[in-house]
């Protein structure tokens, strides 16, 4: 059950290495760099939030909510991916999350699926960085009210986001970015994301990472800041978690992962906000299980790969006369290759690579 024995197409949970933030606002999961064809993957990415402050008008500061107010909030995302060819996948997908939040009166909750979502990734290159453009459009269950007094448990409005991921993997190190745009409805701020994070093989299957991710408003709210406030105070004790006006936020996080099998690994990790405008301060919890038919759960480009030859060199190879051994002095031994090393499948992902280097 070693990490390094795996085909080298990535296939992982979130985003980032890890998982990212399940909510709207922080960059989506990662997708794989490439795929099988015909293969499909099942993913579920869990955040557990928690907040007593908010970040204020000026970047970097943040003042407790009043009156010992606290807001929580487990949020869930379970995604469904289908690989008609190599180079392209589809994905489908909804959310659950269940909110608390507890004011000097009361300690309210809510909870249920919030959204369905669909998109799409392809892979445009891999000579230099493999670069994966993806598109995703989503449309909430619950749809957010002016002064409600339920919990948020999303921003609770369409959107459309459009992006692309960079990797880079090596035998026990892989880096990866993102960058992209999140435009969500009902005149919320429109936003650039990002993302840049790097993650280290281990032994055993583990490894190790971190990263940070963030968002800058790129186009003001059509609302105002009070109209925002007035809603998170009726219904959310106050907190920003969401509907905010006009946020921006820099998150970072750590974690640890195991791969179980050639099909499965599981992420833990922690996040912490480290800076942000008009938008909750806080920490999470993260969990992210991954299963993928293909068996491609691996980051990492494998510890030996198959030498590739020509059809005329294998002709000549077949064609030569055994030496014999009284000339050469040792003995020839058929070659045993580990067919878990050894994927039949990375042959023709190897010849297109020697295409591309010519």
């Amino acid at each position: 059950m070693t990490l390094l024995k795996t085909p080298r197409w990535i296939v992982i949970s979130i985003a980032v290495a890890f998982t990212t933030s399940a909510h709207a606002l922080t960059v989506p999961e990662t997708p794989p760099s490439a795929w099988n064809e015909g293969s499909f993957s099942l993913q579920t990415s869990s955040e557990y939030f928690s907040s007593k402050a908010n970040y204020t008008n000026n970047r970097g500061s943040f003042e407790r909510l009043p009156n010992g107010n606290a807001w929580t909030s487990f949020e869930n995302r379970f995604k469904a991916r289908f690989a008609p060819n190599r180079n392209f996948s589809v994905f489908v997908g909804s959310g659950f999350n269940a909110s608390t939040a507890k004011d000097i009166l009361s300690e309210r909750s809510s909870s249920g699926f919030t959204e369905v979502f669909a998109g799409a990734n392809f892979l445009l290159t891999r000579r230099w960085w493999r670069v994966v453009p993806e598109i995703e459009v989503s449309y909430p269950l619950e749809e957010t009210e002016y002064a409600q007094t339920t919990p948020l448990t999303n921003d609770g409005v369409p959107y459309a986001r459009a992006g692309v991921f960079l990797f880079k993997p090596y035998k026990y190190l892989r880096f990866e970015s993102y960058l992209g745009f999140h435009f969500p409805g009902e005149g919320l701020a429109k936003r650039f994301m990002y993302q840049l994070a790097t993650e280290v093989a281990l032994f055993g299957g583990f490894t190790v990472g971190a990263g940070v991710q963030g968002y800058e408003t790129i186009i003001s709210d059509e609302t105002s800041y009070a109209e925002r406030r007035i809603t998170s105070a009726t219904a959310d004790a106050t907190s920003d978690r969401f509907w905010a006006y006009n946020p921006a936020l820099i998150e970072g996080r750590a974690w640890l992962g195991l791969r179980l099998d050639k099909s499965f690994n599981i992420r833990l990790g922690y996040l912490k906000t480290v800076n942000g405008v008009r938008t909750a301060e806080g920490n999470s919890f993260l969990l992210s299980l991954n299963f993928n038919s293909a068996g491609n759960t691996s980051g990492f480009v494998p510890t030996n790969r198959p030498r590739q030859t020509s059809p005329q060199r294998e002709q000549a190879v077949v064609g030569k006369q055994p030496v014999p051994q009284n000339q050469r002095g040792f003995r020839t031994e058929p070659e045993v290759n580990d067919p878990e090393l050894f994927d039949q499948r990375d042959s023709l992902d190897n010849a297109e690579r020697l295409l591309e280097n010519r």
